[in-house]
């Protein structure tokens, strides 16, 4: 499962991919992406930093949404920038 946060209407949502395989939920994501980029027409977009795990399927699985998520802003021509993990948790859910 992964997350999304519209600075917008400070509104987000879920991508449940819990029943379909690895690959398709990286599809849905890149899908939701690219449909919410169509929507919204933002001039940049933000990615929170990897949050690193002693788990490696975990930190594997996050550089795999990263990859889809610059394929998407790139394909669009949308700037993306990079911010740290407290910074995006304090901007977004006040911790």
């Amino acid at each position: 499962m992964t997350g999304y946060y519209r600075s917008d209407t400070k509104t987000g949502g879920t991508i449940d991919a819990r029943k379909v395989t690895h690959n398709e939920a990286l599809y849905l994501f890149g899908v939701r992406l690219d449909s919410l980029i169509d929507e919204v027409k933002p001039d940049l977009l933000l990615v929170e930093d990897y949050s690193y795990s002693a788990n490696t399927r975990s930190t594997t699985t996050l550089g795999e949404i990263r990859g889809v998520f610059a394929y998407v802003a790139v394909g669009k021509g949308i700037e993306f920038v990079t911010v740290p993990v407290q910074t995006w948790k304090a901007r977004t859910i006040g911790k």
